[in-house]
């Protein structure tokens, strides 16, 4: 049962939600099908037609499916992209023409079937790409009645997962973490990279937008600084283990953003952080193409996380987003965030709450170190971690797995092989 909210401030919410404040309100970005972006084919890979077929448009249907597809159009290779249909109607004839077919999160065994068997009958390679632990999601997260192993329809959402994971040819894995925790006889991992070099959103902002044109009731002056955190419920817990932090930093001139569902902004605000109704203001969820322009709203960026199983197979897109923005980050020292930290240290890590409170009055005070920090994390990101960067081995991965779709003895990925010259 949802916890009471003062009736002040559940008005107050009302309005950053209302259709009116949407930022989006008169433009929705098509997911479906872009087949092409132009007309160059690669000869040298006239053989490769990949389909991706996602179960969502958000983060992970981009992330994992629409960003590397558009990274391989730039190389001349054939790619499609569709939606999931939910009544088992799907265009045969786009798995019959394809090398490959990638899935995202699919659980839907039937339709699944459907697309095993086209893909089996013409020699497809049927890959199956996932970003979370879907086995290992806590009790408490609003994610874990889709699959209570306790409920009929949780063990139904489970074994299809089961069934659909462990029937295609091959498993593509946003984290190396993830791949031990749900192994396969063909498993591949593709790191999550932020679309700087795509010139599909805008990265590049001349000026940042001012979080104080949304800032509702909030008291500030021109040297405020907003504390900001986009993401989803699966992350309430995350939220609440920082809750004495964020109660700690009223002594200073912060004001506190969330941009994610009203629920939950309204039951972190109110029940947990326990914040004054001018120290906050809330953004409403956007569309993936307007997400930038969202997140550079923020003075400081948070990414908390409590150190479980599930959490630990997470990928580190978020810090990358917010040092893409040159923002800097305060995050727990909680893999994926430690691995990112080491390649691109663009923040800080925290192993407690005295080194949360101590990092974010830091930042807060200190602000040239701050962007310093930030600036950092921009040009890693730049250098390291855009979409092309870290899909440098999704056509070898490709190539590989069909290969191995009719081998006994599997030929490594490529991270596995580049693994071997790191110390």
């Amino acid at each position: 049962m949802r916890t009471p909210i003062s009736k002040e401030i559940e008005l107050y919410a009302n309005k950053f939600y209302s259709v009116e404040n949407s930022i989006d309100k008169n433009y929705k970005f098509a997911f479906n099908n872009h087949s092409r972006i132009n007309d160059y084919l690669d000869k040298d890979n006239k053989d490769l037609s990949i389909l991706g077929i996602s179960t969502d448009e958000g983060a992970c249907g981009h992330y994992r499916l629409k960003l590397p597809l558009l990274y391989l159009d730039k190389l001349g290779i054939k790619v499609d992209l569709r939606l999931a249909p939910v009544n088992l109607k799907i265009n045969l004839n786009l798995i019959a023409n394809a090398s490959h077919v990638i899935v995202s999160r699919l659980v839907d065994k039937e339709l699944f079937d459907v697309i095993r068997k086209t893909c089996n009958y013409n020699n497809t390679a049927l890959i199956y790409d996932i970003d979370d632990n879907l086995l290992e999601i806590e009790k408490d997260s609003p994610a874990f009645p889709y699959f209570d192993p306790d409920t009929l329809w949780g063990r139904q959402n489970i074994d299809n997962f089961k069934y659909c994971f462990d029937n295609s040819d091959a498993v593509i894995y946003s984290t190396e973490y993830l791949k031990e925790s749900l192994p396969h006889s063909d498993p591949h991992v593709i790191y999550n990279g932020v679309d700087v070099d795509l010139d599909f959103r805008n990265w590049g902002f001349s000026e940042k937008f001012n979080w104080r044109d949304f800032a509702g009731n909030c008291k500030y002056d021109s040297y405020t600084i907003c504390i900001g955190w986009s993401g989803s419920a699966t992350h309430k817990n995350d939220l609440i283990s920082i809750s004495k932090v964020i109660n700690s930093l009223l002594d200073e001139n912060v004001v506190f953003a969330l941009q994610c569902e009203k629920d939950l902004a309204l039951d972190i605000i109110a029940n947990h952080w326990k914040l004054p109704i001018d120290r906050f203001f809330l953004l409403p969820q956007a569309d993936f193409v307007f997400y930038p322009w969202m997140l550079s709203l923020f003075d400081i960026g948070i990414a908390p996380l409590v150190n479980n199983n599930f959490n630990k197979c997470k990928s580190w897109i978020k810090l990358a987003e917010y040092n893409a923005l040159c923002i800097p980050y305060v995050a727990s020292n909680v893999e994926p965030y430690t691995k990112y930290n080491m390649l691109n240290k663009g923040g800080i890590l925290c192993d407690n709450n005295d080194q949360w409170e101590s990092a974010l009055r830091y930042l807060i005070n200190d602000k040239r170190n701050a962007h310093s920090l930030a600036y950092e994390g921009k040009v890693g990101v730049h250098n390291n971690l855009s979409t092309s960067i870290v899909n440098q081995g999704l056509l070898y991965t490709l190539r590989t797995i069909s290969e191995n779709k009719n081998s006994v003895t599997k030929a490594p990925s490529y991270n596995n092989i580049i693994n071997l010259f790191k110390d």
